[in-house]
C-alpha cells in the first residue's frame, strides 16, 4: 500500500487493512499525511510502515505526517521514519 504526494488538507484514509506476506514494505508513506486506522501488518520482509519527505531536485521538501490510530504493525521495529517525518495519532505496535 502506498501513499505518494497527497493533499494533507484532504488526508486519504486507509481503514482495517490486513497485509500479510508482503515482499517489501507494507504500507509507504512518501511525502504524504494519510490516516491510517485499524491496519494490521504480519511478516513484512521490510518495513511494516516507512515513512519519509519527498525532496525534489531545487525545491522545498514535501513532508509526510501520517496519522496513527489503533495500528497492528507487528515488531516495534517494524516502523521506519526518514529525513523530518513525523508519526502522530495513538499509534500501537507490538
Amino acid at each position: 500500500m502506498a501513499f505518494v504526494l497527497g493533499d494533507a488538507r484532504r488526508p486519504s484514509t486507509a481503514a482495517d487493512n490486513l497485509i500479510l506476506a508482503v515482499r517489501y514494505n507494507a504500507i509507504d508513506v512518501i511525502g504524504d499525511s494519510p490516516i491510517l486506522r485499524h491496519n494490521r501488518v504480519r511478516e513484512a520482509r521490510a518495513s511494516a510502515l516507512h515513512v519519509e519527505d519527498y525532496r525534489p531536485p531545487g525545491a522545498a521538501a514535501v513532508p509526510a505526517h501520517p496519522f496513527l490510530d489503533s495500528n497492528d504493525l507487528g515488531d516495534v521495529t517494524a516502523a521506519t521514519a526518514t529525513s523530518a517525518a513525523r508519526l502522530s495519532g495513538p499509534a500501537s505496535a507490538r
